[in-house]
């Protein structure tokens, strides 16, 4: 069934996976929080705090979690039964990672890094354009969220069936 990891390798592999991943949605739900906070306050200083602990999170918890989870999905995912293109399932977390890792470092860490300029010298609610950047980190929060929830479900629920490589590997090793 598993085409080169042991039962113990896989199972260590497994929950390398899901700590990461687990440590990833943790991560998100916190960014979420402090986005709120940061919005709903009125001190400066609170804000400049949640802006530097949110990048503080984005480079030092959230990329390596996410690449963790990423490279220990591909070796699951290649090396046992799943497929990486065997299963709609198995591709569409593998896309979702992928694009929630380039949004996270090139809009995410842009807009916090613009958050924490803003909110560096006081006044942030004054200044032009930081509530836009504010809305973004917020939506952006939101999606992140919602979008390891879907990769939540789909390794639950695994739904779709198999791809069609998936459905031509299946007749290749079980003939007609």
């Amino acid at each position: 069934m598993d085409r080169g990891l042991g039962k113990r390798a896989r199972q260590c592999w497994l929950v390398a996976h899901v700590a990461s991943s687990v440590g990833w949605f943790g991560v998100a739900a916190s960014q979420l929080a402090l986005k709120i906070i940061a919005h709903t306050t009125d001190s400066d200083a609170v804000r400049h705090t949640d802006h530097l602990t949110a990048q503080v999170f984005d480079r030092y918890l959230m990329i390596p979690l996410v690449l963790v989870a990423l490279g220990t999905g591909l070796v699951l995912s290649l090396c046992t039964k799943w497929g990486l293109l065997r299963h709609y399932w198995v591709t569409a977390k593998f896309v979702l990672t992928i694009a929630l890792m380039i949004a996270d470092t090139i809009w995410m860490g842009g807009w916090v890094a613009e958050a924490v300029e803003y909110t560096a010298s006081g006044g942030a609610s004054a200044a032009p354009g930081y509530r836009d950047t504010l809305a973004h980190l917020l939506a952006g929060s939101v999606v992140n969220l919602v979008a390891i929830l879907a990769m939540v479900v789909l390794s639950v629920v695994k739904p779709f069936g198999r791809t069609s490589r998936g459905r031509r590997v299946v007749r290749r090793v079980r003939p007609a």
